[in-house]
């Protein structure tokens, strides 16, 4: 089967949907299917930048639409946004044409005429602009299928979308779960592990309730994945003296040394501030290492961490309980055993084989109906 999967602007970051990409198309590309990746727009980096970024094995046909020095696309509606828009519109409508594919799958709500299969993918519903609800409602009944990667999107999107809900079915995002390792107790650090460092991510209560649990246990420490700009150097430049040499800022790392991170440690923090909850990679990724997370109970899907299971979902604000759930798992060794084992259980069922037999299964089916 050949397979076209689209990004609306750069593919070349390592965000939760590029992820997704490039693990999708590693794992069909493996099953023996053509893949192309096209995104709108890509700075001047090579396809070895890709298998060292993301870790992948097999690399699919990447055609940007546009090349430049910089990253174009922005989530608010303005020029530049447009001229994306545009490009896909023409270039993007005719490229897909002249490939063919049995299959389209979009992420990103883009206008795309395609004679073949198409469906869009809902990651979240953040409406980042006020006329991104109108569009999104517009472009999504174009589509064959809308795929919502979690149940509580699946839920949503008919009402928020005005999609009818025949046409939404739940697909989650992936990852090779097998390239994660899961160290037992003993041979990990007394650590708590933080990933993302903008505004949403919170690092801010992460870090409260370290200072709070560094009072009480003087091994603790604390890691860090994210650029260190602006907002988080002020953050950290407020911490106690005796307490910032137990925070360890790793800033931008590779995927291998993500995964090396999240089997390192104890614990993940993942207290995010998003409206709703999405299937969020950080979460995801630590789970097929064994690690339980301590998350927000608004911005993580229960898909993935389930409470009193595999973690604890918390108010995203609340540092104090943050904080004392993060201190049963690191005081109790039975009990993080439980959650790490039940951790790996749960990611198993996001492996990336798994979800691309899905979207194949996805796509006879609705050949033969």
């Amino acid at each position: 089967m050949k397979v076209v999967i689209t990004h609306i602007g750069s593919s070349l970051f390592a965000t939760g949907i590029s992820v997704f990409l490039y693990e999708l198309s590693n794992a069909l590309l493996q099953s023996g299917h053509e893949v192309y990746v096209i995104s709108g727009h890509e700075t001047l980096k090579t396809q070895t930048n890709i298998r060292q970024t993301f870790d992948i094995e097999k690399l699919p046909t990447i055609i940007p639409l546009e090349v430049g020095t910089k990253e174009l696309y922005s989530p608010k509606l303005d020029k530049t946004t447009i001229k994306i828009l545009a490009l896909w519109l023409t270039r993007g409508s005719h490229l897909i044409k002249s490939i063919k594919p049995d299959m389209l799958i979009v992420n990103g709500a883009i206008p795309m005429p395609s004679p073949s299969f198409k469906v869009v993918v809902c990651h979240d519903l953040e409406f980042r602009h006020r006329f991104q609800k109108v569009y999104d409602r517009i472009i999504y009944k174009t589509f064959d299928i809308v795929v919502a990667t979690s149940t509580e999107l699946a839920r949503e999107v008919p009402t928020k979308l005005r999609v009818h809900p025949e046409r939404v079915t739940v697909i989650p995002t992936c990852i090779d779960v097998n390239k994660y390792t899961v160290q037992p107790w003993e041979r990990r650090d007394n650590a708590i592990l933080h990933v993302g460092t903008w505004a949403d991510k919170n690092l801010e209560t992460t870090v409260q309730a370290f200072r709070r649990l560094a009072k009480i246990d003087p091994s603790i420490k604390l890691y860090v994945i994210g650029d260190l700009w602006e907002r988080p150097k002020k953050l950290l430049s407020k911490v106690e003296k005796e307490f910032i040499k137990r925070i360890y800022c790793f800033g931008k790392v590779s995927k291998k040394e993500i995964r090396d991170l999240y089997s390192k440690v104890k614990v993940t923090s993942v207290p995010s501030l998003y409206s709703f909850p999405v299937l969020s990679p950080t979460v995801l990724e630590s789970l097929a290492s064994g690690t339980p997370v301590v998350g927000s109970q608004m911005a993580i899907s229960n898909d993935l961490l389930i409470d009193g299971y595999n973690g604890f979902r918390v108010s995203p604000i609340d540092f104090n309980m943050i904080s004392r759930r993060i201190l049963m798992l690191l005081s109790d060794e039975e009990l993080w055993n439980e959650f790490s084992k039940n951790s790996r259980f749960v990611a198993e069922r996001f492996d990336a084989n798994v979800v691309a037999k899905k979207y194949v299964r996805l796509h006879d089916s609705f050949k033969m109906s």
